[in-house]
């Protein structure tokens, strides 16, 4: 049985999985899907479009910054990735798109440690 285990960073505090989208009707809500498993990303980028959500999608940490041109709110990043570790990867997200959310998600077995990251 796979897990789905999501943690919102912001700023230097972990919240809930909820993160903050546009209440403005005129804007669209861009969600950026970061998982290698294309089952996964599918998935997750049908129900956020029948939400309303305008969904990106990405295999790899690679493909993730050339999508992050686009200027999604909130990023749903996988923490095992093929190229690098979701965890590792924040650095580069804020650093492309400081006003984005991140949310992590896992749905292997593995373990991870969340490091203080100065």
């Amino acid at each position: 049985m796979s897990r789905l285990f999501c943690i919102c960073f912001f700023g230097t505090k972990i919240y809930p999985i909820f993160a903050r989208m546009s209440k403005n009707e005129n804007i669209m809500n861009k969600v950026l899907i970061i998982d290698d498993e294309p089952q996964i990303r599918q998935l997750l980028a049908r129900i956020l479009g029948l939400e309303g959500y305008e969904v990106l999608q990405a295999g790899d940490c690679k493909a993730a910054v050339k999508q992050m041109e686009y200027s999604p709110n909130v990023i749903l990043c996988d923490v095992f990735l093929p190229d690098g570790n979701g965890v590792d990867f924040i650095k580069t997200i804020k650093k492309i798109s400081p006003e984005s959310e991140i949310i992590l998600l896992s749905h292997k077995k593995r373990s991870f440690r969340l490091h203080n990251q100065r």
